[in-house]
């Protein structure tokens, strides 16, 4: 066992990395690159024996055999990409388009798209889907993780369908 997991067993140590690391980044490894994720809201994937190359992994290799015959992904709250990712490091062909109202999320895929350059064959779209165009109020209480809530901030929600029809 590695310090980082021992450590992480005590509330108390987990309590202070939760305020003291909150913004953390870090990298892991992913297929034949890197993905980047939040310390703290993801400290389940790197703490433990998973990881995100393990984690939903026959929804990944699902998604993956799947892209073989398509040209194109929507990944629809697409959270920090690993679905997307993932595609698009198996599958060199497909291009995608990830959407995701957490502008941190976002952020954490850019990061890990730019890193692994596959930014030229992934469009991001920091917005919620719904049913149409307009505003939606987006409660991001978590740094990746967030619901609709009316006492949220405002994010641009695109229509389904629209999307659909543009991609």
């Amino acid at each position: 066992m590695n310090v980082i997991n021992f450590l992480h067993r005590f509330r108390f140590i987990r309590y202070i990395a939760k305020r003291g690391a909150r913004n953390l980044t870090i990298r892991q490894a992913f297929y034949s690159g890197s993905i980047f994720l939040n310390a703290v809201e993801h400290s389940w994937a790197w703490t433990g024996g998973r990881t995100y190359m393990t984690f939903d992994r026959e929804l990944q290799d699902f998604l993956h055999q799947e892209s073989l015959s398509h040209d194109f992904l929507i990944d629809i709250g697409c959270n920090i990409g690993v679905m997307t990712v993932g595609t698009l490091m198996n599958n060199p062909k497909i291009h995608a388009v990830a959407l995701d109202p957490n502008r941190n999320a976002i952020g954490l895929l850019k990061k890990t798209l730019k890193y692994n350059q596959l930014s030229g064959r992934c469009r991001v779209i920091n917005a919620a889907a719904g049913t149409h165009n307009g505003k939606v109020k987006f409660d991001s209480g978590g740094s990746v993780t967030g619901h609709i809530d009316e006492n949220g901030e405002e994010v641009d929600m695109i229509g389904i369908a629209d999307l659909l029809n543009n991609y």
